[in-house]
């Protein structure tokens, strides 16, 4: 990339970024890109919020009967070919 990135591939890159998964070099560039553009600092800002909603969330328990099952077919054994 060398020249700097642009919106595009700093939309490309968003999922390995946020997830903490780019190389050093590509997370400095796409660093610079967000510090320089106010639209993908917004975006970014955006999906960390969203991130944090969702991980502060409780799945609702499942039904005693649906969890037995799952529990079972998690634990059977799978089929031989």
């Amino acid at each position: 990339m060398g020249e700097g990135m642009d919106c595009r591939q700093m939309f490309e890159h968003l999922g390995g970024y946020l997830e903490g998964e780019l190389a050093l070099a590509l997370a400095l560039e796409f660093d610079a890109h967000c510090h320089a553009c106010a639209r993908c600092r917004a975006l970014i800002q955006s999906c960390r919020q969203t991130i944090l909603v969702y991980r502060r969330q409780t799945a609702p328990p499942l039904a005693p009967n649906l969890h037995r099952k799952l529990m079972d077919r998690l634990s059977a054994k799978p089929p031989m070919d």
